[in-house]
């Protein structure tokens, strides 16, 4: 598995280098799901972001214009969400 992790890693350096893409966590963890899921190789990371985007209301994924790619989407989307304690008020 970890002779796996390491193709995919780099593969999505090359990726991100070729398409001019700066290798930001964002960038990266968004290309590096996407190719792991190309390959059929489940990771507990890209498995997190599927659950989290389980958590997202149908208004939420509304109200953006593209589907979360990554966790620091839905961390954008979740951060936006009144807290409980201003709707006690």
């Amino acid at each position: 598995m970890l002779n796996t992790i390491a193709q995919i890693s780099k593969q999505t350096i090359q990726n991100l280098m070729q398409n001019n893409i700066n290798p930001t966590p964002k960038e990266y963890s968004y290309e590096f799901c996407k190719i792991a899921k190309q390959k059929n190789i489940d990771t507990a990371e890209c498995e997190y972001f599927d659950d989290m985007l389980q958590l997202l209301e149908k208004s939420e994924l509304q109200d953006i214009q593209n589907n979360p790619q990554n966790i620091y989407d839905i961390i954008d989307i979740l951060l936006k969400r009144v807290p409980k304690k201003k709707c006690r008020s």
